[in-house]
């Protein structure tokens, strides 16, 4: 006697296995995916903080050098300005590469650190305010209008 097979709707225990694979492979690409979005938005957020404190001093220096009639780079961390009225503003890039400015008062602003190697170049009546990390070689040029001034 043949004995009919009678055929059952249940999933095989191989079935299962691989759709289980399946899924737990595509909830790992899921882990990572989430994983490197977050690590993304933390460094956007640094580098957002980072743009702004230099943006923030770049402003403070622009307005000192647009009123110096002296500018004198002692080494290329220090700048000193003599405004037109004789009194001396101090600008460092400290070795944990904040910035700091003193002011003819001695009052001290500081810039928390920027992670950039910024140094100072003066060229004629320009600072550059350059940095020499990757991307390399990137200026910012400053200029006093006094210096312009006096060489017309």
């Amino acid at each position: 006697m043949k004995r009919d097979r009678i055929h059952r709707g249940g999933f095989l225990i191989i079935e299962t296995l691989m759709t289980l694979s399946l899924l737990a492979f595509v909830f790992a690409a899921a882990g990572e995916l989430f994983r490197a979005s977050l690590l993304t938005c933390q460094a956007s957020a640094r580098d957002c903080d980072q743009a702004s404190r230099l943006d923030s001093a770049l402003l403070s220096l622009r307005r000192d050098i647009w009123q110096a009639g002296d500018i004198r780079v002692s080494d290329p961390t220090t700048v000193e300005l003599t405004a037109g009225d004789g009194t001396k503003i101090v600008w460092r890039i400290n070795p944990d590469a904040s910035a700091q400015r003193i002011g003819p008062n001695g009052r001290s602003t500081r810039w928390e650190p920027m992670d950039l190697q910024l140094r100072f170049v003066r060229d004629g009546s320009t600072l550059l305010v350059v940095h020499s990390g990757p991307p390399e070689n990137q200026a910012i040029a400053l200029v006093s209008q006094v210096l312009i001034g006096r060489a017309r």
